[in-house]
């Protein structure tokens, strides 16, 4: 068994966030099978999505963040 190559995502980030990352991430889950993710977000945003979508909590690690950085 090879290592698993490790992906950050910022889940906020973007339009449509976290709904379209979260989408994004479960399709390419279901392709590759050598990728961790690590989820930075809202834990009460991305939570929902992720149970909607059933990915396995074998392939994430939910890293919960509530500071922001804005444009103003």
């Amino acid at each position: 068994m090879t290592t698993p190559i490790t992906i950050a995502i910022d889940a906020m980030g973007g339009e449509n966030s976290p709904t379209k990352v979260i989408e994004g991430l479960k399709l390419y889950s279901k392709k590759s099978n050598n990728v961790f993710y690590k989820i930075y977000g809202d834990k009460n945003l991305i939570t929902p999505l992720i149970n909607k979508h059933s990915i396995s909590n074998k392939v994430f690690e939910l890293i919960h963040t509530e500071n922001s950085i804005s444009d103003n």
